[in-house]
């Protein structure tokens, strides 16, 4: 039993330590940066398309054709090819449409916790690990 509850500290240290260089490396293999941007429906998105061209807005404000936009891009791993959109009206933007009650969440979400429930877990299990072993050196009280 001591022996696993060692390897589980390792692991869970292991896992503290690398959660982060993991997300990055993830994140520069297979992630997009995208303009996230919450959808509206399909006659709301007609009706802004007509304004903006009537207007000849700036090509910087074609996100807003499609919905509310967030202020900075992020970068977003095996994003849905479904709801990436290049605008036909500035094909520079990558936007990631979200309906309502959908996320998206980057790895940089999850790596914290990772990190500090990893560091946590392994920490408490070397130290039960460590406690285990100082109960089976101590000699029982013999007799007198």
């Amino acid at each position: 039993m001591q022996g696993l509850l060692r390897v589980l500290g390792f692991a869970g240290l292991a896992l503290g330590v690398l959660a982060y260089p993991a997300a990055w490396a993830v994140d520069r293999a297979a992630g997009t940066e995208v303009l996230i941007v919450m959808a509206r429906d399909a006659a709301s998105e007609e009706t802004e398309r007509g304004l903006w061209e009537l207007n000849g807005s700036e090509r910087a404000e074609a996100a807003s054709i499609y919905g509310t936009p967030t202020k900075e891009p992020v970068r977003l791993v095996f994003a849905d090819p479904a709801r990436v959109l290049r605008p036909k009206e500035d094909p520079s933007l990558v936007l990631y449409l979200l309906r309502d009650g959908d996320q998206a969440q980057t790895l940089w979400y999850f790596a914290l916790p990772a990190t500090a429930g990893g560091l946590v877990a392994g920490a408490a299990l070397l130290f039960l690990s460590s406690r285990m072993k100082r109960k089976k050196a101590d000699p029982a009280p013999s007799p007198a």
